[in-house]
């Protein structure tokens, strides 16, 4: 599988874990649903299902006049720039073009290249 098969709607981060996760079962009439763990499949655990939040529901806010740019956009410029090789401290402002910097911390940025590494991994 290559990274253009990605599908970012079935990939999910779980708040609260790090890492990302996929789901292995429907959800419960409890709400709860069991996931599994995208690096290491062989783990999976149960989280409730309003916690789980879908990659490809995420957007980037940029600064006034752009279009907010999608995870999949970041991600594409990331794996153009690297060649699937791991990401150690990039500049943001080279993948995020006009990224609104008061909105998109470094806690954020860091999350992003932690799942770049994670996918670059799996689909390497």
């Amino acid at each position: 599988m290559e990274y253009k098969d990605i599908n970012f709607d079935e990939i999910y981060r779980v708040k609260g874990i790090k890492g990302l996760v996929t789901k292995c079962s429907k959800p419960h009439k409890s709400g709860t649903i069991r996931v599994r763990s995208f690096s290491d499949t062989n783990n999976s655990f149960t989280v409730m299902e309003r916690n789980l939040v879908s990659l490809g529901g995420l957007r980037f806010q940029t600064e006034l006049g752009f279009d907010n740019l999608t995870v999949k956009d970041v991600f594409n410029n990331l794996f153009t720039y690297y060649n699937d090789k791991q990401v150690v401290f990039p500049r943001l402002k080279d993948f995020v073009p006009n990224y609104d910097a008061k909105m998109f911390t470094a806690k954020d940025s860091y999350k992003l290249f932690d799942w770049f590494n994670e996918l670059s991994i799996k689909f390497s």
